[in-house]
């Protein structure tokens, strides 16, 4: 049984909806579409959803903003690193400004939480909301 997480409606009014992993009793993120015949069907997911995340330069995540993401140093224990594109000197005010809006990741949802972090740390930001160890 899944538990819809997203629906779409097709122009030619195929439906389409996403679960994700806990969704409806299912262990899994799934893709199914609806055709207009009635008939159901689980759609094959291929890749890495992390692919698809907003690419350097989109509208809404700007690159003086959400710079390429630049490899982490070996042994870091993580894949990469804020890149340096207009990395700024903290004062006082703003390491508390940057503290209260960390405060905000993982409860403002996917997206907010996309545009409140650094694209080093999107693929992290997307394993936390695919993550089904919750009950």
């Amino acid at each position: 049984m899944f538990s819809a997480e997203g629906i779409a409606v097709a122009p030619g009014g195929d439906i389409y909806f996403d679960t994700a992993g806990g969704n409806g009793f299912s262990p899994d993120t799934a893709l199914t579409e609806i055709p207009v015949d009635g008939t159901v069907q689980v759609l094959a997911m291929k890749g890495s959803a992390v692919g698809t995340l907003p690419a350097v330069g989109v509208p809404r995540f700007p690159t003086g903003l959400y710079s390429a993401a630049t490899p982490a140093v070996d042994g870091a224990g993580i894949e990469s690193c804020p890149g340096p594109t207009g990395v700024q000197s903290f004062d006082t005010s703003a390491r508390a400004a940057a503290v209260t809006e960390a405060g905000y990741l993982n409860g403002e949802g996917f997206y907010a939480d996309l545009a409140l972090s650094d694209r080093s740390w999107w693929a992290g930001v997307y394993d936390s909301y695919v993550d089904t160890s919750y009950d």
